[in-house]
């Protein structure tokens, strides 16, 4: 809950809603995932997305994606910890078909006739926030997990901070 959040109902999947959720919106943030067993949606999901806010003039998004994809891939081996097992075993074993979901999406964010932050944090933890986190690009070293509170903490952040329009961010707490 926040006071420049309007929660609406819409289908990611197909888009449908989405150009009534998004109207009148300055920015859109993007918390889509794929839950454990289920068809990936990211991808499908910010394509969707993309197109509700380019019909509504929405300026800007950001979306979620993860530590490890794109150029983030060697930031991940060497700051993630176990990221060398993760990134050489879990990934392919367990996660290929989400990370392609995610390169895919981050793709898309790439083309996007507006700005889109990529948010890549790292190893997401279901504890209560830090409240300090750190943000940095793809070639700098990153503390390997992050509080999923701290990480809505930035994604709000991006209401106002523009420095990281139209780039791809990797945060961690602190």
């Amino acid at each position: 809950v926040h006071q420049r959040l309007a929660p609406f109902a819409g289908d990611a999947r197909t888009g449908a809603g989405l150009i009534e959720a998004v109207d009148r919106s300055d920015m859109v943030l993007s918390c889509l995932g794929t839950r454990r067993g289920e068809a990936p949606v990211v991808a499908a999901g910010t394509r969707c997305l993309i197109e509700a806010c380019a019909a509504a003039h929405v300026g800007r998004m950001a979306m979620i994606s993860s530590l490890g994809v794109g150029d983030s891939r060697a930031q991940a081996l060497r700051t993630v910890i176990g990221g060398q097992l993760f990134m050489r075993v879990l990934v392919p074993l367990l996660l290929r078909k989400n990370f392609r979901d995610l390169e895919e999406a981050e793709r898309l964010a790439t083309t996007a006739p507006f700005p889109v932050v990529r948010v890549r944090p790292g190893g997401l933890v279901d504890r209560p926030a830090i409240g300090s986190v750190i943000a940095v690009g793809p070639d700098l070293d990153l503390p390997g997990r992050i509080p999923r509170a701290d990480v809505a903490a930035f994604m709000l952040s991006l209401l106002t901070d523009t420095r990281w329009d139209g780039k791809a961010v990797s945060v961690g707490a602190v």
